[in-house]
């Protein structure tokens, strides 16, 4: 009872968030009955998520351990979060691509879809439409809701029963070594406590769900935020006059999730382990946090910017190849920018609950410094053999900052 009462009321406060505002201005365009119908429905909905939730969660349960549901949940609310923030930036843009002018004709494949079910009801009540194929939706829109919470009820002591499993944590031990992250370890690193912390923060990186929840989200946006310009371009004057254009430059987008990752980098669930830091005998923090700083690069960064990067090579051709060097070479002079504007502090020390505070001017003016490296690219690409003189210029400037910038003793640390 306690656990269907806290359902309740958190189901009650999301769902009256999202669409009070419809069902008010539903209600003063269409009347009464659209209230009695649209407010039934959302029960009727709530319901059934609720059970097709639980019972996904006991299928899991019932052939896996409670690390495995754990992961479940947390990859789908990283999916969930993804998918929020993307849609938001795509959906509006479709509708210069997509004649929504359009006549809704009932097929047989749509009672697999589960919100025409939904939308029947009203079609049916409001319009008076009685075609068989919304008869049979509006019952499916009643009925299965009904019966699959009846089946919840039904299940609730097996669903009890294996809800113990959440207490069981065997299923973490079986990892791979991870061979390709130790031969990666030995080339980006130059020393072996650089190494030890590039392989502790890639585990971080890896299996800290309370991390993924925040970071991953991220780093969808930044996947897909620069082909949202893109879209743009090909909007304005087709796919072709895009492909030959500068519209490349847009890659640079993938590096705006970079100050918040460093930001993150300080967080973690179990912060309380510390004073691991303090037991080392850790003389110098540079390979602390450029073993972090590198794994972040190769766990979070490399794979979104080579994926990137194959898929912009398609679009614009090999001349560019040059270019997405230089981009990976700022990327990577960006990340110690951030670093050293950013408030220093050992990699994962403190909880997640008190925020980022007091950082957020600083993000903003970061992004201009992305900005600025950007128009430094433009504007070398624009002198004969530009580019190709600011790849080594390049490549000495990281080199340089890279040995330098994370000099950080104990005592400024304290400070």
């Amino acid at each position: 009872m306690a656990k269907i009462i806290h359902i309740v009321v958190y189901l009650f406060f999301i769902t009256m968030a999202l669409i009070g505002p419809a069902l008010v201005v539903g209600t003063i365009r269409h009347g009464i009955i659209f209230f009695l119908l649209f407010f039934i429905e959302i029960i009727l909905l709530d319901f059934f998520i609720v059970a097709l939730t639980a019972l996904l969660y006991l299928g899991i349960l019932r052939f896996f351990d409670g690390e495995k549901l754990k992961d479940v949940i947390n990859y789908v609310q990283i999916g969930l979060s993804i998918t929020i923030t993307i849609g938001f930036q795509f959906v509006g843009r479709l509708f210069n691509f997509i004649d929504l002018n359009v006549t809704f004709q009932p097929r047989w494949w749509q009672y697999f879809v589960i919100p025409t079910w939904f939308g029947a009801p009203f079609e049916v009540f409001l319009r008076g439409d009685v075609n068989i194929h919304y008869i049979i939706l509006s019952v499916f829109a009643l009925a299965i809701p009904v019966l699959s919470i009846c089946l919840y009820i039904k299940l609730i002591p097996v669903f009890e029963r294996n809800l113990q499993k959440l207490n069981n944590q065997s299923g973490r031990n079986k990892k791979k070594k991870g061979k390709i992250i130790a031969w990666i370890a030995t080339i980006v690193c130059s020393t072996k406590e650089e190494r030890t912390f590039f392989h502790f923060a890639t585990k971080m990186v890896k299996y800290e769900r309370e991390f993924k929840l925040r970071v991953y989200p991220t780093l969808g946006f930044a996947f897909v935020f620069p082909f949202i310009f893109l879209f743009t371009s090909i909007q304005n004057g087709g796919f072709h006059q895009m492909a030959s254009s500068n519209a490349y430059y847009n890659i640079y987008f993938c590096a705006l999730f970079l100050p918040t990752v460093i930001l993150m980098m300080r967080y973690s669930a179990n912060y309380k382990g510390a004073w691991i830091y303090k037991v080392m005998p850790i003389h110098e923090l540079a390979p602390v946090f450029k073993g972090t700083l590198k794994a972040f690069l190769v766990n979070l960064l490399l794979p979104l910017y080579v994926l990137e990067c194959i898929i912009f090579t398609w679009i614009f051709g090999a001349r560019i190849i040059p270019d997405l060097i230089v981009v990976l070479l700022n990327i990577f002079i960006y990340t110690v920018i951030c670093f050293k504007k950013l408030k220093i502090e050992l990699p994962f020390t403190r909880p997640f609950e008190p925020g980022q505070e007091g950082n957020q001017g600083a993000v903003i003016l970061l992004m201009l410094v992305l900005g600025i490296l950007c128009l430094i690219h433009y504007l070398c690409k624009r002198v004969t053999f530009g580019i190709y003189i600011y790849i080594p210029v390049a490549l000495i400037i990281n080199v340089a900052l890279w040995r330098r910038a994370f000099n950080i003793s104990w005592k400024t640390l304290e400070e």
